[in-house]
């Protein structure tokens, strides 16, 4: 059977190209094309890809946020990140995510399609233009952007601060947000209040709008 593959991202022009693309590989068939995240959630509910194909700026719920969610909700479904960011700090995000590869929009037709069949193969795949950022991320250390001890934060604790600046804080919120146990929200919480020394999440919130008044 063909490779059945979900392919999210908001330019309906890039959503039509892919599937042209992927149209003359006789081995894969495009099961969906969706123009956001929310959209991407619903359909990996309800019928799971083999291969998930998503962009990782989106409005509303980003690429990083589904890629959780796949995670989450249909654990065999491969996800390749296609985007025309060539940074490290936006492939090392997708990659700690859970993404299994990371294929920039400026490769040709030919290397998008072979960085799908490496990662449907079970393989990892980056794109040579961002091999060499990923690398010298990896020889300089975790990016400190941050500062001081907010630079300890691991991407899942920025992502559940960033969510309680945005005023989501009940664990049963950050919970379903972030597709993970009310359990583990607590767990990240009490790393996070530890981290930055803090005793609330009031605390957390004043420290970090005094950091980014600072910054």
């Amino acid at each position: 059977m063909p490779t059945r593959i979900l392919i999210v991202d908001d330019h309906e022009l890039v959503r039509e190209g892919l599937n042209s693309l992927i149209a003359n590989d006789a081995g894969l068939v495009v099961c969906g094309l969706v123009p956001s995240g929310e959209t991407a959630i619903r359909q990996l509910q309800m019928d799971p890809p083999d291969l998930l194909l998503i962009d990782m700026q989106m409005e509303g719920v980003d690429g990083t946020r589904v890629i959780s969610a796949a995670h989450a909700l249909a654990p065999e479904t491969r996800v390749l990140v296609l985007s025309a960011h060539t940074s490290g700090s936006y492939v090392r995000s997708a990659l700690l995510a859970g993404a299994h590869g990371y294929v920039v929009k400026s490769e040709d037709g030919e290397g998008i399609l072979r960085a799908i069949r490496n990662v449907v193969a079970g393989q990892s795949y980056l794109s040579p233009e961002v091999t060499g950022e990923v690398m010298k991320g990896y020889v300089e250390g975790p990016s400190q952007d941050l500062g001081g001890p907010f630079g300890l934060l691991t991407h899942r604790e920025r992502e559940l601060v960033d969510l309680m600046l945005d005023g989501e804080v009940s664990n049963k919120d950050l919970a379903q947000r972030v597709f993970i146990s009310e359990r583990t929200v607590e767990r990240h919480k009490t790393n996070i209040f530890r981290k930055l020394d803090v005793g609330s999440t009031k605390e957390l919130l004043s420290k970090m709008a005094g950091h980014s008044k600072e910054s």
